[in-house]
């Protein structure tokens, strides 16, 4: 894949993806099955998983502080935060994975 955006021109920049939607009261019954659909797409090396009242948080590092991809679920949002990426396009690729497992 091309790389688009060179590594000097990233440095510390957060990129997010987050998409809205209506509630989803389902989601509070199916959180455990929600962790094992994205674990499945494999879009992290490692995940490490929370589950809260309301939502879903996956991270590729057990600490928050050392996370470099978060993708986290509530009732109506999906959030996809990546602190290092390849390029836009494999960006953009994990998350469609992910938004894929979620909706199926």
């Amino acid at each position: 894949m091309k790389e688009n955006i060179e590594s000097k021109n990233i440095g510390n920049r957060k990129f997010i993806i987050e998409l809205r939607y209506e509630p989803k009261v389902t989601m509070l019954d199916a959180k455990g099955a929600l962790v094992e659909k994205i674990q499945e797409t494999n879009v992290f090396p490692y995940t490490h998983w929370e589950i809260g009242q309301s939502e879903v948080i996956i991270r590729d590092e057990k600490k928050k502080e050392d996370a470099h991809n978060v993708v986290w679920v509530t009732l109506n949002r999906i959030s996809f935060i990546s602190y290092k990426i390849n390029s836009v396009e494999s960006f953009y690729a994990n998350f469609i994975k992910v938004y894929d497992a979620i909706v199926k």
